[in-house]
């Protein structure tokens, strides 16, 4: 017996013990599931996912990254020529999505970015390593 719910984008079906879940737009539970594992599974689809990519798109990525460093650090850290002459956020895409070891660059350098704390800077534009003297 099946029975059908319009919920959370889940498809849950149950198959020779098996569970298998895929992204739809109405669920179809078999009546061996639980309403405990339905439940969960619907639960699940309200959570934040844990990339920190989820929702950036190449755009976003790039001109975070353009913010964050500027054109000339960006282009000494990852070497392609889109970032070291005459640079733009149009060249830099049209790029990026033909060539996927570069985009892998810098999605690699825009999750680092995200990722490290920031760190205090002396007055030579240096990062400190340690925190200044107090008194």
């Amino acid at each position: 017996m099946l029975a059908m719910m319009n919920a959370a984008t889940w498809f849950v079906r149950h198959q020779a013990g098996r569970l298998f879940v895929a992204g739809l737009h109405c669920v179809v539970f078999h009546a061996a599931v639980s309403p405990a594992l339905i439940n969960r599974m619907i639960r699940m689809s309200d959570t934040p996912p844990n990339d920190p990519l989820h929702g950036m798109t190449l755009e976003k990525i790039l001109l975070a990254l353009v913010e964050h460093f500027g054109w000339p650090e960006l282009g000494r850290r990852i070497a392609i020529r889109c970032f070291n002459q005459d640079p733009s956020i149009k060249s830099s895409l049209v790029f990026l999505r033909r060539t996927p070891w570069a985009r892998a660059q810098v999605e690699a350098l825009f999750i680092e970015m995200k990722t490290r704390p920031s760190t205090a800077v002396g007055k030579d534009g240096r990062p400190r390593l340690f925190a200044p003297k107090q008194g």
